[in-house]
């Protein structure tokens, strides 16, 4: 009878473990009719393998955990599952469907071009940089990816925590987000005053990262006083960084504090949201 799941199943805080290691299948590994089945589990810490506590895991018949018993074994299905998401958007080649040019109206490519704005692609290969706060995996380019992640280390070396809220925004997903706005009854100028005219956005370009640090809420002014973007005043620039929006922008942007950009120093000229 082939193993349910590797012996070690490694989340970022916890471990999930068979509780026994034998060739032979352990005794709760019970089937039924349709190859799922309860085994008795270990969780531990992943940092010093330290044990926590025995559970019980429901697992199908390709050893895929459906459920864990107590609390803290959902914890840590939780957190071995997320790992498992993560390996498989580690990197992906971008292929969505983008928005057709009939079905933006003139006038929005007027609106981005008055106000300074030029036309940013999308890249056509995007590595995973991690979830964000609602769950959603997060791309950037393969280069934001590296300074972003270098960046990140570093601050963290210096008790500095930079957390990622928002990368990669499609074309068309922009283009959806606007078009909702527009049929609730907002206007073009509501709605290009907070949002980016689709195909103008930084983050289309995968080098767009909007940043937040704990305690201070996601995409707010408050940002500007935290250590964190402190930190990135000083430091970021070393790690290919700028911050896209200053107060004053002759974008007509409203100030984000928390808008950074990674500068391709391998082209000519950069893009702009």
């Amino acid at each position: 009878m082939p193993r349910p799941f590797p012996y070690r199943l490694n989340g970022r805080r916890f471990v999930i473990a068979t509780a026994q290691v034998t060739n032979a299948e352990p005794a709760s590994a019970i089937a039924d009719a349709r190859g799922r089945r309860w085994l008795d589990v270990q969780i531990r810490r992943r940092s010093d393998d330290a044990f926590l506590a025995t559970d019980h895991a429901f697992v199908d018949a390709k050893g895929r955990i459906l459920a864990m018993t107590s609390e803290l074994g959902q914890q840590a299905w939780a957190d071995v599952d997320r790992r498992r998401i993560a390996a498989t958007h580690r990197s992906r080649g971008h292929d969505e469907g983008l928005a057709s040019p009939a079905a933006r109206p003139p006038e929005w490519d007027a609106i981005a071009q008055s106000r300074g704005f030029e036309r940013s692609d999308e890249p056509r290969r995007l590595d995973f940089v991690g979830f964000a706060p609602d769950g959603r995996p997060m791309f950037l380019a393969s280069k934001a990816a590296s300074a972003w992640r270098a960046m990140q280390a570093a601050a963290h070396a210096e008790a500095v925590v930079l957390e990622a809220v928002s990368t990669f925004r499609s074309i068309a997903h922009q283009h959806a987000l606007v078009a909702r706005k527009l049929a609730r009854g907002d206007t073009l100028a509501q709605v290009f005053a907070v949002n980016a005219v689709p195909g103008y956005s930084e983050h289309h370009s995968g080098r767009a990262i909007d940043l937040g640090t704990p305690g201070c809420a996601a995409l707010d002014e408050a940002f500007e006083h935290t250590p964190a973007f402190a930190w990135l005043q000083q430091h970021a620039a070393r790690f290919g960084f700028r911050l896209s929006y200053p107060r004053d922008n002759p974008h007509g942007v409203i100030y984000e504090p928390w808008h950074w950009y990674f500068v391709d120093h391998d082209r000519a000229t950069t893009r702009q949201l």
